[in-house]
């Protein structure tokens, strides 16, 4: 039988806080982290919001990627093993969500923006976090860290191996690209929206997603071992499914058969039905087509379902961290199984028709034990997830 994968150590950096207990005391102010870019001169940009890192410090390594990731992934272990660190021989698997490079050529990259290859970029982390592990690395676009946790979930609850430290890393505010998503219409572009409100998923008008920077790591092991050295289990990953469009290069199938296909997935996987779940944390990136899909694949999961079950996003609190943004939002669903509460989906105030659905508008409290977190990504990627909350079940 399949043994129970526990969570016991988060750690996050994010616009909205750089750990995880200032991180949930913003999803919960509620408090954005989107505001006018900083990290460079935007007079002429077409893009001028985004979800920056604010107050980190000096960087020691020149992609601010591997400093996000080094940072998070210090903070998780200190919480699931104590100041001493985590035994090297217990941790395997490092597996990483990160993103593939649009820029290759050197000459055309901004100076203060260098970005390294997926390869190069998890032997940075390995040495900045001092982990020696074996580096699973997914590149799965917008999906790619809730691939790298689902995966590296399994493979925990399998008996393949004892510890796994899974999640992603972003750094993609950067004119390259800003400007590469603005060209293929995916950014709000918009100069008269406040950053504050420039992200708005399922509203009426919302005109595209906002991105974002930081990275988001979990510490994987089996419960039995967690139990066994008093370890905190401050939640469960208890299923994964993932799924491919086969559509188009980056358009979502409009009514959302890939989506659900993955969210199904996850649900046999932890073997519960659309009826078990509290809530849905959506992928929700605040573009047109998006939105609507997943509205879609959502609406058809519930089909049936006797009670209406609350929706709520993340990103307009974090941008759109691409590649890290699954694991960032895991750890916001974790925060919410934690406290028993769902944060709202900010800047929602006219549901667009194509987007009905029990939308959390307000921290709402409620007894929450299944989530299920959603992950979509371009050329038709899905993965889901589901988590259950850490004292869910009599020990």
């Amino acid at each position: 039988m399949r043994q129970r994968v526990a969570i016991t150590g988060l750690g996050i950096v994010s616009a909205i806080g750089n750990c995880v207990n200032e991180f949930a005391d913003s999803l919960f102010a509620p408090k954005a982290g989107i505001h006018p870019i900083t990290l460079f001169n935007t007079k002429g940009f077409p893009v001028k919001s985004a979800a920056e890192i604010r107050n980190f410090g000096p960087f020691t390594y020149p992609d601010r990627k591997v400093a996000y990731a080094a940072r998070a992934i210090t903070e998780a272990i200190a919480q699931s093993f104590g100041e001493n660190g985590v035994p090297r021989e217990k941790v395997t698997v490092l597996s990483l969500g990160l993103k593939h490079n649009f820029v290759s050529f050197p000459e055309m990259v901004s100076a203060n923006f260098i970005t390294i290859g997926p390869d190069e970029c998890a032997q940075q982390i390995s040495k900045a976090a001092g982990i020696q592990a074996s580096p699973w690395i997914y590149t799965a676009a917008c999906t790619a860290s809730t691939v790298a946790i689902g995966t590296a979930a399994r493979a925990v609850a399998d008996g393949e191996i004892d510890v796994a430290i899974a999640g992603g890393t972003s750094s993609c505010v950067s004119p390259e690209w800003l400007l590469t998503y603005a060209l293929m219409g995916a950014l709000n572009t918009d100069a008269n929206c406040a950053a504050e409100t420039a992200c708005r998923p399922f509203d009426r008008n919302r005109t595209g997603m906002i991105l974002g920077e930081g990275a988001g790591f979990l510490i994987l092991e089996r419960e039995s071992s967690a139990r066994a050295r008093n370890a905190p289990v401050l939640a469960r990953i208890c299923g994964f499914g993932s799924s491919l469009d086969a559509y188009h290069v980056s358009d979502p199938c409009p009514d959302g058969a890939g989506a659900l296909s993955a969210m199904n997935a996850a649900l046999k996987d932890a073997r519960i039905n659309p009826e078990d779940l509290s809530a849905i944390n959506a992928h929700a990136t605040g573009t047109l087509k998006n939105d609507s899909a997943e509205a879609a694949a959502i609406r058809r999961l519930l089909d049936g379902v006797s009670h209406e079950t609350p929706v709520f996003a993340t990103k307009p609190f974090t941008g759109h961290l691409l590649a890290a943004s699954g694991a960032v939002e895991t750890i916001a669903v974790v925060s919410c199984l934690t406290q028993q509460k769902l944060h709202p989906t900010l800047n929602l105030v006219d549901v667009a028709s194509d987007c009905k659905l029990n939308h959390v508008l307000k921290n709402r409290h409620l007894p929450l034990r299944y989530i299920l977190k959603n992950s979509f990504g371009f050329g038709g990627q899905n993965a889901c997830m589901v988590l259950e909350k850490g004292d869910s079940l009599d020990e």
